[in-house]
């Protein structure tokens, strides 16, 4: 009877498991697409954690140079009346230019980058900070693109 069945009904059977390894297949390869996004968008994330964490790192040191003024002054020819405001607009740039990896690498929404990018703008712009900072940004320390925002800050606004 089995058998009988199986001769009966062989067309629709054969069509049946063509239309499950077709369903099959499609599965695998939304499957492939959705997995090789998820870990694009892991890799942008821990790649933007680590150069946040380098940066972190950067600005303990101006930190430790900071606390010496003498040894600042013979590597870097920056005096120590300088150096408290050349450290502290070093360090204001690496974190700006930290929150804008982080936002490159997905890790910050547009809600909070508004917040950041006007904040980073209004501090860019006050004449201090532009004086001490501009050297330091043609330097190239920075990404191009975060160099390029803090420049259209004067002029967006």
């Amino acid at each position: 009877m089995n058998l009988a069945f199986l001769k009966t009904y062989k067309d629709e059977i054969a069509s049946t498991a063509a239309i499950i390894s077709i369903i099959s297949a499609i599965v695998l390869i939304v499957s492939v697409v959705i997995s090789a996004r998820q870990f694009y968008l892991a890799r942008q994330a821990v790649q933007a954690q680590a150069i946040g964490t380098s940066l972190a790192h950067g600005r303990d040191l101006y930190d430790a140079l900071a606390a010496n003024a003498d040894l600042a002054e013979r590597l870097f020819g920056v005096e120590p009346p300088q150096l408290e405001e050349t450290v502290f607009v070093q360090k204001t740039l690496s974190f700006f230019s930290e929150q804008y990896i982080y936002r490159d690498g997905g890790l910050i929404d547009d809600e909070t980058w508004e917040l950041v990018q006007r904040e980073m703008c209004q501090t860019y712009q006050s004449p201090g900070f532009l004086r001490i900072a501009a050297p330091l940004l043609e330097r190239g320390d920075f990404p191009s693109d975060f160099t390029d925002i803090l420049r259209g800050c004067s002029i967006a606004q």
